[in-house]
């Protein structure tokens, strides 16, 4: 469920959003936002923690050199 648009890219922003879909029970969107997150600042502070209380992997976001920033969706 991405589309390309432009994301904010500010980490605290992306994590609200992230908190948002979590406290709507939408994990895909959450993880998405968590994602993009850690591609912009993986030292965010509660960051990680977010990460691993909804299953989102270190290794997951970096897997392959050079693998690309995950896009998030609009809001409807």
């Amino acid at each position: 469920a991405t589309i390309q648009v432009k994301a904010p890219s500010t980490p605290s922003v992306l994590m609200s959003m992230a908190g948002l879909y979590e406290k709507t029970g939408n994990k895909e969107l959450c993880r998405a936002y968590l994602e993009h997150a850690y591609q912009v600042d993986p030292a965010a502070s509660g960051l990680v923690e977010a990460m691993t209380r909804n299953g989102v992997a270190i290794s997951d976001v970096v897997g392959a050199p050079g693998k690309a920033a995950p896009l998030v969706p609009a809001p409807k």
